[in-house]
């Protein structure tokens, strides 16, 4: 089962092979339901892609519970060189898959969206935004799919990737592009140790984190 942040399921149907694509930060969710379709008796191919050597993780996690484990980077530095799409091909083979789950950046599930339309693949992503609430109200996790609108908090996470509208997401979660940015110039202006890491604000002195408002 797959959970939301209000425990609203979607029940993983029986499948003989499984694609699990992760890109980014977007491995990590993406081990649980590799893990789930390999316990209910499905061939897991993963396919996980990042931008060079030095950002891979979890690369052992995947080993231990899919069948086959497709490494991308950007660079080449690791695994084969090329995107997330270039490794779906690998996986392919000839042989298509009953079902795609794609988690990472929107643009990496659009391109994952895009490359299985066509096949008529059911393709699932998963949508981890930051939430405020939980219950809808603050809209910060909004998505369309197909005519509707839907919240990843209380409707997701999980929705169908070739239903949903990724341009208007990718456009909506610009606006929040200054806001993320803040966090990091907070912390280049904290002191720093001798080891550059910086000091926890309040700790020594009378030094104080820099207010900001939103």
């Amino acid at each position: 089962m797959r959970w939301s942040a209000h425990g609203h399921t979607q029940p993983d149907q029986s499948c003989e092979k499984v694609l699990c694509v992760g890109g980014g930060l977007g491995v990590a969710p993406d081990l649980s339901p590799g893990r789930g379709f390999k316990e209910a008796g499905a061939y897991v191919i993963a396919v996980l892609g990042f931008r060079n050597a030095d950002l891979v993780f979890w690369e052992e996690k995947f080993r231990d519970c899919c069948d086959e484990l497709i490494l991308c980077t950007n660079d080449g530095s690791a695994g084969i060189k090329g995107l997330i799409t270039d490794g779906i091909r690998v996986a392919w083979r000839g042989t298509q898959h009953e079902e795609v789950v794609a988690i990472g950046p929107p643009v990496m599930m659009k391109a994952c969206a895009d490359a299985t339309r066509p096949y008529k693949i059911k393709t699932m992503v998963k949508r981890q935004p930051i939430m405020v609430d939980g219950t809808g109200m603050c809209g910060g996790c909004r998505v369309k799919v197909g005519d509707q609108v839907k919240f990843a908090c209380v409707d997701g996470p999980d929705f169908d990737g070739h239903l949903v509208d990724f341009d208007d997401l990718m456009v909506r979660l610009q606006r929040y592009t200054t806001v993320e940015k803040r966090p990091r110039t907070l912390v280049r202006e904290l002191p720093h140790d001798q080891a550059g890491r910086p000091e926890r604000a309040g700790c020594t002195g009378d030094r104080r984190a820099p207010q900001v408002s939103c």
